[in-house]
């Protein structure tokens, strides 16, 4: 949440931020009383609009390794025929005890090759588009 916080203190309005669970959001909303509309309690594989840029902060890691599939498409679903990726992805060998679940540099390019073009990768650091 405390990117949201950088953003909208930035000049930046149109920022969401979702979140399955409510108390995080809860946070939000008192540090943020005027962008409570900016905040969406939902499942991220229900959403249905599209976003220019997401910026990806430990959500992969946390999810089932089996459900990373369905995250790179759900990702190719909401963003904008031009929009963004940018994460922060662990690299450290996947475990199934988690989370945060592990994963490699070889993995996430093969998930997100199919359907993104691969910016910019340094060690933990890719743009997706």
């Amino acid at each position: 949440g405390y990117e949201f916080d950088y953003l909208i203190e930035n000049g930046f309005e149109n920022v969401f931020v979702i979140d399955i669970a409510a108390s995080p959001l809860e946070n939000i909303a008192k540090r943020n009383p005027k962008f409570a509309s900016n905040l969406i309690h939902n499942d991220f594989f229900e959403l249905n609009d599209k976003y220019d840029l997401v910026i990806e902060q430990t959500f992969f890691c946390a999810i089932p390794p089996t459900m990373r599939i369905d995250y790179a498409k759900k990702m190719y679903e909401i963003l904008h025929p031009k929009g963004k990726i940018a994460g922060l992805l662990f690299d450290f060998p996947l475990t199934n005890e988690g989370p945060p679940f592990g994963g490699s540099v070889e993995e996430y390019l093969s998930l997100f090759s199919d359907n993104f073009n691969i910016k910019t990768h340094i060690r933990n650091l890719s743009v997706i588009t």
